[in-house]
C-alpha cells in the first residue's frame, strides 16, 4: 500500500493487530486515528493521506524574473478560500463519529440495564453523589458498517482507533454478510 504517513511512534500490540486486520484480501487503506480527537496518526492505501506537496508555481514570465529576486518570499496566495479536508480527513473525521456515537450507545444501553437513567443534562453521577460507574464497563470492541461497495472495521484501543476499508466485493466478513439471523 503506498503513502504511509507516521507522525508518532506506534506501539507493537498496534501493528501487529492492524496487520492480522489487514490479511484479508480487498484491503484498500488503513489508518490509526487518534482515540482522543480522531486525527489521523498513521494512513497507508487509496484513501491514505497523500504527502504534502510543494504547491505548483505558474510559470514567471521575463518580467517577473527582473522584478523579483528568486529568493525572495512567494506571497500566500488563496486566501480567501475555505479550507476543504482531504479524503481521508474527512474519512478519519467520519469514522471518529461513528465510534463517539457508538459508544454512547453502548453507555446508554449499559445504564438502560442498570436501571440508571441516562443523563443528558452534562452531571455527573459523582456529582448528584451517586457511584461513579467504572471506565469500560461495556467499551465498543468492535465495529463493522458494510456497504455495497466497501466494508470498514474499526477496533478501538486505549489510545488508537485501528481502521480498515475493504473492497466489499472480495466477500470480506463471512457468514454475517446475510444481515439475517434465525432466531
Amino acid at each position: 500500500m503506498a503513502h504511509p504517513t507516521t507522525t508518532t511512534q506506534i506501539p507493537q500490540h498496534v501493528t501487529s493487530l492492524l496487520s492480522h486486520l489487514t490479511s484479508r484480501p480487498g484491503v484498500q487503506s488503513t489508518f490509526i486515528l487518534s482515540r482522543k480527537d480522531g486525527s489521523i496518526i498513521q494512513s497507508t492505501g487509496l484513501y491514505a493521506s497523500k504527502p504534502p506537496r510543494a504547491s505548483p508555481q505558474p510559470p514567471a514570465s521575463a518580467d517577473e524574473n527582473s522584478v523579483q529576486p528568486p529568493s525572495s518570499p512567494e506571497p500566500p496566495k488563496k486566501q480567501d478560500e475555505p479550507y476543504h479536508p482531504s479524503q481521508a480527513e474527512a474519512l478519519a473525521a467520519h469514522i471518529f463519529a461513528f465510534v463517539s456515537s457508538a459508544s454512547e450507545l453502548s453507555l446508554s444501553l449499559s445504564s438502560a440495564e442498570d436501571g440508571e437513567v441516562p443523563r443528558q443534562d452534562g452531571i455527573s453521577a459523582e456529582a448528584d453523589g451517586l457511584p461513579d460507574r467504572e471506565d469500560g464497563d461495556d467499551e465498543v470492541k468492535l465495529l463493522r458498517l458494510r456497504t455495497k461497495r466497501h466494508e470498514i472495521v474499526v477496533v478501538p484501543d486505549r489510545k488508537y482507533l485501528l481502521c480498515v476499508v475493504h473492497d466489499a466485493a472480495h466477500g470480506v466478513g463471512g457468514s454475517g454478510a446475510g444481515g439475517g439471523r434465525g432466531r
